[in-house]
């Protein structure tokens, strides 16, 4: 790639791969962005999102880039389908960048690119990639993070499918005539959950305690009204111990606790959160909220104020506390003390 550029005495500052990851395929564009702050884009390719084409995408960026200019890629953290080419990137030696959730989105429309699709997610990615330079080259974060994301994964669903099956089971106990065997199905199947769902806690702690500095940050965080062990470790484990996140804002984003204004003119609607971010923080958040009211003085405080305001929407609240928590871990893990509930008064 060897864009033409208009202006006399111009020439390319940087360049960048914009990479749109989906379970199946990579969509992919060049971007190079000269001193004149002209944007010139390749053709869009699109490659099978495995080593065989992690190798052709490589092949083809350093066929079309400068060889005396930096190349960097750029993607969105989507869900895992984009850690196995992200690794094998920086284990090669590319320069890769993981954008937050949404980010690139905002981006897109600040340009005023309404429109959204494949093909102009990786031109975004690209662009973004050449304008904002401040953005931190992505290292692989600890392998535990990703050993205990499983675990945690793990234990949510066998809860949820336990959950479904102890249902069916209420219901078939109390029907006309319930058949035995299918009552003894059930009831082994729940049996093999809750010793599975025992050994997985198990081994979650002796993953946690193996690690000195991980285990000393998860005894400060759980000092913390509500805030138990299993609840503190998925959200370190879904966030790869905060590595992607550098502000408080950053981290409600990409759990969907930001909130969206819906708000114009003399029309004031209601606003919500966007839920667009990690599902499994707000789930995993849900219970510990419910009970911090009751055992955290300063929780219960801010519950009731929002009541006041929503007495028929207590949800509203309940989310609330369920951010203050998210930040609250935040907060000790960053400050590697242990909760301190008059910590604002001694301020």
């Amino acid at each position: 790639m060897r864009p033409k550029l208009l202006m006399e005495n111009d020439y390319i500052l940087r360049q960048c791969v914009g990479i749109d990851v989906s379970k199946e395929t990579l969509v992919v564009t060049m971007c190079m962005f000269s001193f004149a702050e002209e944007a010139h884009n390749s053709d869009v390719k699109t490659f099978k999102n495995n080593k065989t084409g992690f190798n052709q995408l490589v092949k083809w960026s350093r066929k079309e880039a400068y060889t005396d200019k930096p190349l960097r890629y750029v993607m969105e953290a989507t869900g895992v389908y984009h850690e196995e080419l992200a690794n094998h990137l920086v284990k090669i030696g590319c320069t890769v960048i993981i954008m937050m959730p949404n980010k690139a989105r905002e981006f897109a429309i600040w340009e005023g690119m309404i429109s959204k699709n494949d093909t102009i997610d990786s031109r975004v990615l690209a662009l973004v990639g050449c304008v904002k330079r401040s953005m931190r080259p992505w290292q692989p974060s600890k392998e535990i993070y990703h050993e205990l994301r499983a675990m945690t994964r793990f234990a949510q669903d066998a809860k949820k499918l336990r959950l479904a099956l102890k249902n069916h089971l209420e219901a078939l106990k109390h029907s006309h005539q319930a058949e035995k065997s299918v009552v003894k199905h059930y009831e082994a199947m729940v049996s093999y959950l809750d010793k599975r769902l025992k050994m997985n806690l198990k081994n979650m702690k002796e993953k946690v305690a193996s690690d000195e500095a991980l285990n000393k940050k998860v005894e400060n965080i759980i000092t913390a009204p509500s805030l138990g062990f299993t609840s503190v470790i998925t959200v370190i484990a879904e966030t790869n111990g905060f590595a992607l996140i550098q502000n408080r804002k950053q981290l409600t984003s990409y759990a969907g606790f930001d909130v969206k204004d819906n708000q114009s003119g003399n029309v004031e609607g209601t606003s919500r959160i966007s839920k667009k971010g990690n599902s499994r923080i707000r789930a995993i958040l849900y219970m510990p909220a419910v009970q911090a009211q009751l055992r955290s003085k300063h929780l219960k405080e801010a519950y009731n104020r929002i009541v006041q305001k929503h007495p028929d929407k207590k949800m509203i609240a309940v989310t609330a506390i369920e951010r203050r928590l998210l930040l609250l871990i935040y907060a000790l893990w960053k400050s590697d003390k242990p909760y301190d509930e008059d910590h604002n008064k001694k301020k």
